[in-house]
């Protein structure tokens, strides 16, 4: 490179000999800003800044996040990725340590075994966090964390149960589930009870009460990953109602006429057959069914035959497969995706009755898009209960539209 400085001086202007190096530097070099994997992160080679691979208006580029002065130096974590951190301040025990928020965007916790200060990535501000919360990058047994706020009234808060006399605002209570708008109290009397879905945290309401519901919210902060899945679906817009006219029964079609199946195990709900379907008719009820498989591999994978009912004995589904369901003359397209996970969900009303615990299931399942999934809860809780259940029944009746 010695040689080209020399006959650049000697030839060109200084201005254009400094543009031309240039070029030729970046030539021999290549570009250390391009990168190929899209939200990779890594630290700088000077430990002080946080690398994230982020497409640009000219392709994927490393964008450089300084860390702040609190939090001078970038590690790599084994969770979490690379992370700016203060220089360790000593040795801490994680079962006595209580962490804090020196400032407003910095977590001071205890990390294996060092105690060591976390910049929160901005929106995320650094807050103390309830004891029945999961805010993200809320380890357990910690009491602060990073987090984003979030709007109180986002999502709107969804009644999913009801029972005796439970008024919304002045208005005897609809048919579950419900949305409440902001600023609308609850009204419970004497041995009411309504249990009201709030974000990702439900409650159950005992009368004689009057509540605002959006008092129930259980924290500002962004929630762990299945409370984020469960808040998702709750900000859609409300479910379309079904015709009264649909033949089909089970599994229960939107009002679009498509399927929309959970496909997996271990969440009410879920499974990988389609059960028994079942379809309304007044007479000449024998109908001829099939099964296909959607796309590059099209064909027919069972096929059945019954009167007004017939239970599927074919092959397992596959959450992410498209079908199609032939009923008699009537074809229902299906779609299918695996479950979110609502063990959590479930844990957070252990001790409920049955029929207001699965009310939030089957509510979750609806407004994500599943009206076959809340219609599978509801239907197994009248069966759990023998059918003798009226709570039980009266669920059923919201969802089935009886």
């Amino acid at each position: 490179m010695t040689g080209l400085r020399r006959a650049a001086r000697r030839i060109m202007p200084p201005a254009v000999r400094t543009a031309v190096l240039g070029l030729l530097l970046l030539t021999a070099c290549g570009s250390s800003s391009a990168c190929d994997d899209e939200g990779a992160a890594e630290c700088d080679r000077a430990g002080r800044a946080v690398r994230r691979c982020a497409r640009t208006d000219h392709g994927l580029r490393w964008q450089t996040e300084p860390c702040d002065r609190s939090t001078p130096t970038c590690v790599e974590r084994r969770r979490g990725g690379p992370t700016c951190v203060a220089e360790r301040l000593g040795e801490c025990d994680g079962a006595s340590y209580r962490d804090s928020c020196p400032s407003e965007h910095t977590l001071q916790t205890c990390t294996d075994g060092q105690v060591a200060r976390v910049a929160c990535v901005r929106p995320e501000i650094c807050g103390e966090v309830p004891a029945h919360a999961l805010g993200e990058g809320r380890s357990e047994g910690a009491s602060h964390a990073c987090y984003t706020p979030r709007p109180d009234d986002e999502p709107p808060a969804l009644v999913t149960f009801v029972h005796g006399d439970v008024q919304v605002g002045s208005e005897p209570a609809g048919a579950v589930p419900f949305r409440v708008a902001p600023g609308t109290p609850l009204r419970l009397g004497d041995g009411a009870v309504a249990v009201v879905l709030v974000k990702e945290r439900p409650t159950r309401l005992e009368g004689p009460r009057e509540v605002d519901p959006y008092t129930l919210q259980p924290e500002a902060a962004v929630p762990a990953p299945w409370a984020a899945a469960v808040v998702e679906r709750l900000s859609h817009d409300p479910p379309e109602p079904i015709p009264p006219e649909e033949t089909l029964l089970t599994p229960a079609p939107n009002a679009d006429g498509a399927i929309h199946l959970l496909v997996g195990e271990g969440v009410p709900g879920a499974g990988e057959t389609l059960g028994t379907i079942t379809w309304r008719c007044d007479e000449a009820c024998g109908r001829t069914l099939e099964l296909r498989v959607l796309g590059t591999r099209e064909r027919v994978v069972w096929r059945g035959n019954g009167q007004r009912g017939v239970r599927y004995d074919g092959p397992p589904l596959e959450a992410g497969e498209r079908y199609e369901l032939v009923v008699g003359d009537q074809r229902y397209p299906i779609e299918t995706e695996a479950p979110i996970d609502l063990r959590p969900l479930l844990a957070s009303m252990r001790g409920w009755p049955l029929p207001e615990m699965m009310s939030v299931i089957a509510a979750v399942h609806r407004w994500g898009g599943s009206r076959a999934a809340a219609c599978a809860v509801v239907d197994r809780t009248v069966i759990e209960r023998n059918g003798a259940d009226p709570d039980a029944n009266a669920l059923r009746a919201a969802y089935r539209g009886d």
